[in-house]
């Protein structure tokens, strides 16, 4: 777990790599157990894969243009589904 205060006029894609420093709680060996770490489309940058990947995290990082697909396949349009 980790905190980092900045103004809310940082992107927080620009604020990964200080809040992976700034974890309290150690996780396991990422050795002996990989461990994930799930961002959106902000952080599709060479900067987020990579300072995922120095704190030893396996990056999943949804990108840009990939559309959301329900577990048939089908495309998820964005918003609220209302009246469906």
């Amino acid at each position: 777990m980790a905190v980092h205060i900045a103004g809310a006029n940082v992107p927080d894609s620009q604020l990964l790599q200080d809040t992976l420093e700034s974890v309290v709680v150690q996780p396991p060996n990422p050795l002996r157990h990989r461990q994930h770490l799930c961002l959106d489309k902000g952080y599709d940058n060479p900067t987020g894969e990579s300072a995922a990947r120095v704190y030893g995290y396996v990056p999943h990082i949804r990108r840009i243009g990939e559309e959301k697909l329900d577990h048939r396949g089908r495309k998820i349009p964005p918003g609220p589904a209302v009246g469906r």
